[in-house]
C-alpha cells in the first residue's frame, strides 16, 4: 500500500512538472518576404524546387515569390537587385555563373546586410581562386557524382557486352564557365577521361536552354557521326536530355 502510494505521488509529481513547462510557439518568420531567383529557364526540376519552396513558405506564414531568368545573367542580377531594393527579407538565388557572382553578390550583401542570402549551385570565384562571402550561405548538390554515376552505368553496359576499351561518348552541355553545375560535372568527366575509362568522341552545345535547341543541334551532329564509333550520349542537363532523346529516336 505504501509502495503504491509512493508511485502515485511520483506520477503526480511528474505530471505536475510536465504541465508547468511553457512552450514558445511564436513564429519568428511569420510575415517575412522571400523570393527564389533562378538564372535558368523554367524546367520540371526547377518547378519542383519552386513548388516545394512555396509550400514550405505557406506553412510558415512567409510571403513567397519566384523568378526564372531565361539564362540571362544580367536579368538574374537585375532581379536580385530589384528584390533587395524592394525590401525582401531573404533571397534564395540559384545557378549564378562563377565568374561574376562573387563580385555582384558581395556588393548586394554589403549594401543590404539585413537581407539573408542563400545560394544554390553558385560558386564564388575571382582573382584565380574560390572565395567565400561572410554571412552568405552556399549550398551545392553533388554534381561530380551525378555525372560519374551515369558514366559508371555506361561502363558497366559495355562490359556486359564483352567489349573492351573506354566508353566512347558524345557530351551535350553548354561548355565551360556557363554555370556552376556544368563546371562541377566537368570535374567528374575529366577524371574518368584521364583515367582512360571514357573517350569523348565529340561535344554538342545547344544554343539556348530548351528542348528544341538541344534536339536541333543534336540531330544535326548525329548526321556527321558513324554509329559504330559511338557507345552513347551523356546530357549534363535533363532539359537537354529530352531533346537528345527525340534526336536519337528520329
Amino acid at each position: 500500500s505504501s509502495s503504491a502510494s509512493a508511485k502515485s505521488e511520483a506520477v503526480a509529481s511528474t505530471s505536475t512538472a510536465a504541465t508547468s513547462v511553457t512552450v514558445n510557439t511564436d513564429n519568428p518568420v511569420a510575415g517575412k518576404k522571400v523570393a527564389y531567383i533562378m538564372l535558368l529557364p523554367s524546367a520540371t526540376i526547377f518547378q519542383m524546387w519552386k513548388d516545394s519552396c512555396a509550400n514550405l513558405c505557406k506553412a510558415m506564414g512567409v510571403d513567397f515569390d519566384f523568378f526564372f531568368c531565361d539564362g540571362d545573367f544580367n536579368k538574374w542580377q537585375d532581379t536580385i537587385r530589384t528584390c533587395a531594393e524592394a525590401g525582401y527579407d531573404g533571397l534564395v538565388v540559384s545557378h549564378g555563373n562563377q565568374d561574376g557572382s562573387y563580385v555582384f553578390l558581395k556588393e548586394i550583401h554589403d549594401s543590404y546586410p539585413d537581407m539573408k542570402i542563400v545560394t544554390f549551385d553558385t560558386q564564388f570565384y575571382t582573382d584565380g581562386e574560390y572565395q567565400k562571402i561572410d554571412g552568405v550561405t552556399q549550398m551545392f548538390q553533388q554534381d561530380k557524382s551525378l555525372v560519374t554515376v551515369l558514366l559508371d552505368s555506361m561502363i558497366e553496359a559495355k562490359k556486359e557486352k564483352g567489349e573492351d576499351g573506354p566508353v566512347r561518348l558524345i557530351k551535350v552541355w553548354r561548355g565551360p564557365n556557363y554555370n556552376s553545375p556544368f563546371d562541377r560535372r566537368e570535374v567528374g568527366w575529366e577524371e574518368y577521361e584521364k583515367a582512360g575509362k571514357i573517350e569523348t568522341v565529340g561535344e554538342v552545345q545547344p544554343l539556348e536552354d530548351s528542348v528544341d535547341s538541344a534536339n536541333t543541334v543534336t540531330a544535326a551532329y548525329l548526321q556527321t557521326v558513324n554509329r559504330d564509333d559511338v557507345d552513347g550520349i551523356i546530357s549534363l542537363y535533363d532539359l537537354y536530355g529530352l531533346g537528345v532523346y527525340y534526336a536519337i529516336f528520329e
